[in-house]
């Protein structure tokens, strides 16, 4: 069975963006989605400071690692792979993980 987990602060990214795009009122609703399907990985202190002592050239993907690493998960999930290259956890495209679970 695959859990979905999402960073504290990738759900503000993307109230964001569908706020620009749509609206306040669809945002929410894909805010109330996530929060339904999803596990939330808290980002605190440690989260930050092991975020940095990773040396990733794009914090941003540090903070996704270091969450992905604190609640001990499998893989990180992205579009771009190349920012997690020799890291704990290892990441994967979207088609390997359907590919890898037959989903």
């Amino acid at each position: 069975m695959i859990e979905g987990f999402i960073t504290a602060t990738t759900i503000t990214n993307i109230y964001y963006i569908i706020r620009k795009a749509a609206g306040a009122l669809v945002a929410q609703d894909a805010i109330s989605q996530i929060l339904t399907d999803l596990h939330i990985c808290a980002v605190d202190r440690n989260v930050l400071e092991l975020a940095i002592s990773l040396n990733l050239r794009d914090f941003e993907d540090a903070v996704q690692c270091a969450c992905a690493m604190v609640s001990m998960l499998d893989a990180i999930i992205t579009r771009d792979i190349s920012g997690f290259v020799g890291v704990e956890i290892p990441g994967m495209l979207p088609g390997e993980l359907i590919s890898r679970e037959g989903i």
